[in-house]
C-alpha cells in the first residue's frame, strides 16, 4: 500500500456494515489508509493516534469532537440520517448511499491534502502518491 497522509477510521455499527464499508473503500481508494475498530475502541484509538483525516462512526463522542477531525455520523441511534462535518461545515442527509460516502471521503481528503478529486491520473482518488 502506498503511504498516505490521509487516514480513515471506521468505528461505526453494526460490525458487518463497518467491515463492508472499510473493505469497499480499501478496494476503490487504495492509496488511503483505512483502519477499523469497534465503537468501544474508537475513543482510545483517536486519542492514541491524534490527528486523523476522517472518522466514520455511529455515535459522536467528545474524543472525536476534541481532535478537530472531520467525521461522518452514520445512522445515529438507528435513525435514518447521516451527518457530515467537513472543515466545520455540517450537513445532514436522509438518503445516503455508497457513492455519497465515496464523494464525502473525496471531499474531506481534498480539504486535508489540498488536492482536488481526479488529481491523480491513475484514478479519481484525491491523494498524492
Amino acid at each position: 500500500m502506498v503511504e498516505s497522509q490521509f487516514s480513515i477510521l471506521f468505528g461505526n455499527d453494526p460490525q458487518s456494515y463497518r467491515q463492508t464499508l472499510a473493505a469497499v473503500v480499501r478496494a476503490v481508494r487504495q492509496e488511503l489508509e483505512v483502519a477499523v475498530v469497534t465503537p468501544e475502541e474508537l475513543d482510545q484509538c483517536i486519542l492514541r493516534h491524534g490527528r486523523l483525516g476522517l472518522v466514520i462512526c455511529s455515535r459522536l463522542t467528545d474524543a472525536i469532537k476534541s481532535t478537530g477531525a472531520d467525521w461522518i455520523l452514520l445512522y445515529p441511534d438507528g435513525d435514518g440520517r447521516v451527518e457530515i462535518n467537513c472543515g466545520g461545515k455540517h450537513e445532514s442527509y436522509s438518503v445516503f448511499d455508497l457513492d455519497d460516502l465515496l464523494t464525502a471521503i473525496d471531499a474531506v481528503g481534498a480539504r486535508f491534502t489540498g488536492m482536488t478529486p481526479g488529481a491523480n491520473d491513475q484514478s479519481t482518488a484525491i491523494m498524492s502518491l
